[in-house]
């Protein structure tokens, strides 16, 4: 309904442009674009697109994904789990199927990047690292891979130089068997 968009353009947008314009922000949108490429996980949403979309391209996407074949129900607790398992199905069980939302496509596998977002009187430099790894697999090998690099950085940016308070690492496997790990880690400016 367009009273709805209305409304989310009047309220939502600017702060949403506000929020945009920051420099960790616009570093992060780069961030994975440069990663991901200008598809799939490097299509960040700005507040530029939302100017663009109208109420049936948010009607399409929920037609498209808030559908039976996209939801799990989890339940956690001390329940009677036969009188759980009916209420659940009474309360879902009419929902349609629906078709399952595709993965996004891969992404293609970018070029080394270097990006700089410039941030005024900030007293830290944030320094991060993306790579993509090899599509599909399991997460185990990558897991224990950033856990062992995670333990070095600690040891080498935080115990040995005192450079930082510490490194965070992550590696995630994303829909459509799209692999990454990322370092992300804050410098004292010197």
């Amino acid at each position: 309904d367009n009273s709805a968009l209305e409304s989310v353009r009047s309220f939502v947008l600017p702060y949403y442009e506000r929020v945009s314009s920051r420099a960790e922000v616009r570093a992060d949108v780069a961030f994975h674009r440069a990663l991901f490429g200008e598809r799939g996980y490097g299509a960040v949403a700005t507040a530029d697109i939302f100017k663009t979309l109208g109420a049936s391209d948010a009607d399409g996407w929920a037609e498209r994904t808030l559908v039976g074949s996209n939801a799990t129900v989890v339940i956690v607790g001390e329940v009677d789990v036969d009188a759980v398992a009916q209420a659940a199905r009474d309360a879902f069980g009419s929902w349609a199927i629906g078709a399952k939302a595709p993965p996004p496509p891969p992404a293609s596998r970018p070029t080394p990047t270097v990006v700089v977002t410039p941030r005024g009187g900030a007293t830290q430099v944030e320094v991060r690292l993306g790579c993509r790894l090899p599509d599909g697999g399991g997460e185990a090998v990558p897991a224990i891979a950033a856990r062992l690099l995670w333990r070095r950085l600690q040891q080498d940016l935080r115990t040995e130089s005192g450079s930082t308070f510490g490194a965070h690492v992550a590696a995630r496997q994303l829909r459509g068997g799209v692999n990454d790990l990322q370092i992300r880690t804050a410098i004292e400016n010197a």
